[in-house]
């Protein structure tokens, strides 16, 4: 396969027996299920980039943002990691477009066995993807809400019953 290089993002998961991998390297996708039970080897260089302006930075925040990005960008407000805190449906958002592709559309709350019970929140187009990302053996849908905001109030209360994080 040779040298290859670059910044790595989120791996991606396609469904299929056997779940389908493919990690992710700047514009490149390595289908990693060719890979298995063979020899890889992975070398850190020391430059970090941001995963929403590129710009190199000494450190990331929020799962890969420079300092300025994880203030302003859409990608890491405060509702990515908490669906509760959205705004978005009072017309209130860092960016009122990306808030309508990704807060204001339907989204699921749901219970995954990963390998304990979780209870989640995802938007419609992540199933089953979210749930193979958790490591889920089998995932039932609770609820379909028509926003990011209800579907983490509905999840926040079920936190009295079930655990939200994942090992």
């Amino acid at each position: 396969m040779g040298i290859k290089e670059g910044n790595l993002i989120k791996m991606k998961a396609e469904p299929d027996f056997p779940v389908r991998y493919y990690l992710r390297l700047g514009d490149e996708e390595i289908f990693l299920n060719d890979l298995i039970g063979k020899e890889v080897r992975f070398e850190y260089t020391g430059q970090i980039n941001c995963i929403s302006c590129g710009k190199v930075t000494k450190t990331s925040f929020g799962q890969g943002f420079c300092y300025n990005c994880l203030q302003t960008a859409p990608e890491a407000s405060e509702s990515v990691m908490r669906p509760e805190l959205s705004k978005a449906h009072f017309g209130i958002a860092r960016d009122p477009v990306w808030a309508e592709e990704h807060d204001l559309i339907d989204h699921f709350v749901y219970l995954a066995a990963s390998p304990d019970l979780k209870v989640g929140v995802t938007r419609h187009h992540q199933v089953p993807v979210r749930w193979i990302d958790q490591g889920a053996g089998s995932a039932v849908i609770l609820a379909k809400t028509p926003n990011r905001h209800i579907a983490g109030v509905m999840e926040v209360w079920l936190k009295q019953f079930y655990s939200d994080k994942t090992n």
